[in-house]
């Protein structure tokens, strides 16, 4: 048996702040509007998706690397007011 221990956190933002953070991605319409509706923030409540061909590896590849940066953008000024919330809470002690 391991002893790994794992931390989750949740997050909740609201749709100004979801939308900055989007906007401010640096993605295309189209990437946009398709981040939007894979996690269910979409604006519209139907719409069609037009993919790149899902057997070329390179559109697999940048798709996959476009995530990641959104991802990894949300996380970072999620870590930053984290950080900056915690000094607050220490000079008011």
């Amino acid at each position: 048996m391991s002893n790994t221990k794992t931390q989750m956190t949740t997050q909740t933002l609201t749709r100004v702040e979801l939308d900055r953070r989007i906007s401010t991605a640096g993605l295309s319409g189209p990437e946009e509007r398709a981040l939007r509706m894979r996690y269910g923030l979409a604006m519209e409540l139907d719409g069609e998706l037009e993919f790149a061909d899902a057997a070329q590896p390179a559109a697999q590849a940048e798709i996959a690397a476009l995530e990641r940066q959104v991802i990894a953008h949300l996380n970072v000024d999620a870590h930053a007011r984290r950080k900056q919330h915690i000094i607050d809470e220490l000079r008011e002690l």
